[in-house]
């Protein structure tokens, strides 16, 4: 399993939200942290950024 480390920002952004929208976060970040090669729905390879990619959460992006 892998860790999950936030930047500032991401923090910052995190304490704003309802509880309701920060446990749909965190349950989808375990699961990516847990294999995050696995074909994950709302997973996106980013161009330009070799081993780079995006997970939707909603409206939100997380990028790893």
């Amino acid at each position: 399993m892998y860790q999950i480390i936030y930047q500032k920002e991401a923090e910052k952004f995190l304490r704003k939200l309802t509880l309701n929208q920060l446990q749909r976060i965190k349950i989808k970040l375990e699961l990516v942290a847990k294999d995050p090669f696995l074909d994950h729905q709302n997973l996106t390879s980013l161009k330009g950024m070799a081993g780079g990619y995006r997970l939707r959460i909603g409206n939100l992006r997380a990028v790893y």
